[in-house]
């Protein structure tokens, strides 16, 4: 423990809760580290997504609302070069609740000045 800054506190009294805790958190950094680092590397669009968001983005407003991260959900965007083509961009972050709840899409729908019935969701999953 004394070799890792994070563990230097902790000694082997540590009740073992507090260790696996602190161990859950130190690889949860570093998983959400390398999941960021890949998504900036590039991710796969589904196939007619980028056509249609260009047409879609030339005629009406158009957003994401996504339960990722925002700085997860924006790397994926530019690696895709679509970033651009969006009039705003909505993340868990930025909600009480993500999906299921439907908070993503009437915040969505609000920064693009559209009222969530005259919208239409599409969905990669």
């Amino acid at each position: 423990a004394a070799q890792h800054p994070r563990f230097s506190a902790l000694s082997s009294r540590t009740p073992s809760p507090t260790l696996r805790n602190a161990l859950r958190a130190e690889i949860t950094d570093e998983l959400d580290a390398d999941y960021s680092a890949r998504l900036s590397s590039g991710v796969p669009v589904m196939p007619g997504a980028a056509d249609l968001l260009k047409q879609l983005s030339s005629i009406i407003p158009v957003a994401v609302a996504s339960n990722g991260r925002r700085t997860d959900v924006m790397a994926m965007l530019r690696s895709a070069d679509l970033d651009h083509l969006l009039h705003s961009v909505c993340t868990v972050e930025d909600v009480a609740e993500g999906k299921p709840a439907p908070d993503l899409y009437v915040r969505a729908a609000a920064l693009i000045g559209v009222a969530p019935k005259d919208c239409a969701a599409f969905e990669d999953s």
